[in-house]
């Protein structure tokens, strides 16, 4: 079944983002408001983070988490789907890997948690990308919306502020306007944010798409309302005694698809996952005990308890 904007079956999607935004400028007006949005900082309580290459969906009867949202996107895609009836609601953070599968996933998990009603629809929101040099955002852009517009469910897309409109120009550079967003499970509402943390295992949960772990990752269990990571091995790093000793103009330079753009934070969290990963080569091993995930549970504050598996 195709894509849908503003009630109107598309037929195909364009391989341009320009004219994808000249067909449909509402878009344009849409994604320039929600980039006036003053920030909003995300406290902990309630917050569901995720990160990149992770997806999860919550239900509005969950009884701790109240705010999904992700951060850090630069050529990077966030994409909220929503259910309009049974309010089930899906993150994920896409960077170009595992984009079709990751997806399919996220829409598969949002309809398996709505029942398989065949009341309402799904709509979706995309934010991050910018017009970067090597054009990777608008890739990515297309790409998400094709593998949209072939999927077997309706989907109706309420938001794109995406590449060209999330753009913004500083001292002849291009810069994301937007960087994180988050959304209000409870009534959709989808805005600027960042985070007062990202936990938990933020650390370990990078590890995995540096060494090599390509697809997207569902890391919520509806069932139990718990965060599961894991268990997962990865790639031998090269050279990694020589990383993680090199200066940070060099990491920033070497391990982002966007070096100028990246937010403050971006080296000392880089050199932080490259010292866990020289410390934990095998994880299997030394993290995931018997091969059984980690899993948590948020507090009333915020914090995440590691329960004893």
């Amino acid at each position: 079944m195709p894509l849908y904007v503003q009630g109107k079956k598309l037929t195909q999607i364009q391989d341009s983002v320009t004219d994808f935004f000249e067909e449909f400028p509402h878009f344009k007006e849409n994604g320039k408001e929600l980039c006036s949005q003053t920030k909003k900082v995300i406290q902990p309580q309630g917050l569901l983070y995720v990160d990149q290459r992770e997806y999860a969906a919550v239900t509005p009867n969950d009884t701790c988490i109240k705010t999904l949202g992700s951060d850090d996107a630069t050529t990077c895609h966030i994409v909220v789907m929503r259910h309009s009836v049974t309010k089930v609601t899906c993150l994920g953070h896409l960077d170009g890997s595992g984009t079709e599968a990751g997806l399919r996933e996220m829409m598969d998990l949002v309809i398996r948690l709505s029942d398989h009603t065949t009341e309402g629809r799904v709509e979706v929101h995309m934010i991050g990308g910018f017009k970067d040099s090597r054009n990777l955002s608008a890739q990515l852009s297309i790409e998400i919306l094709k593998t949209f517009h072939e999927m077997n469910e309706d989907v109706y897309l309420e938001t794109a502020c995406i590449t060209d409109v999330n753009n913004v120009t500083k001292d002849a550079l291009e810069f994301p306007v937007i960087y994180g967003i988050a959304v209000n499970v409870a009534n959709g509402d989808v805005f600027n944010a960042s985070f007062s943390t990202t936990r938990p295992d933020r650390t370990l949960r990078s590890a995995r798409h540096f060494t090599g772990g390509r697809q997207m990752l569902n890391i919520y269990d509806n069932e139990n309302e718990q965060l599961t990571i894991g268990p997962f091995d990865y790639d031998p790093f090269e050279n990694l005694d020589l990383w993680v000793r090199l200066p940070d103009h060099y990491i920033r330079q070497y391990l982002s698809t966007s070096p100028e753009q990246e937010p403050e934070h971006f080296v000392a969290n880089v050199r932080r996952t490259l010292c866990f990963i020289h410390d934990n080569p095998k994880p299997l091993e030394t993290i995931f005990k018997d091969g059984k995930p980690r899993r948590f549970k948020i507090q009333e504050d915020g914090a995440w308890t590691l329960l004893e598996v």
